[in-house]
């Protein structure tokens, strides 16, 4: 299987402790020796964005949002990522006040 292919078989990747996990489609989970910062500055141009400090989403497997003690992204896998107001505001999402966080969630996986 090709880098490309591969890659978009990722649903998301995450940083937990001192590992760095890869998940993909098929429920294989991956360790890496990257870094999440590494990981996110490769694969940023191709539709992963970083929406928790531990955890980047492939936009291509965002399904909606679930909102328990705060949002959470929910996966088409039905996993719910957490994320992080403080990072979307980090973001080049522009914010009239009024905007749903679901309008910003959606701008962050279109703005490339």
């Amino acid at each position: 299987m090709d880098k490309s292919t591969a890659i978009k078989k990722i649903v998301r990747i995450e940083s937990k402790e001192l590992n760095t996990l890869v998940y993909y489609t098929n429920g294989n989970v991956e360790i890496v020796s990257n870094s999440i910062d590494e990981v996110e500055r490769e694969f940023a141009s191709l539709g992963f964005k970083r929406v928790h400090p531990c955890h980047l989403v492939n936009g291509n497997y965002l399904r909606g949002i679930r909102n328990v003690s705060q949002p959470f992204l929910l996966l088409n896998d039905g996993t719910m990522i957490p994320t992080s107001k403080k990072l979307l505001e980090g973001s080049d999402i522009e914010d009239s006040g009024s905007t749903s966080f679901w309008t910003k969630i959606t701008r962050l996986f279109t703005n490339n």
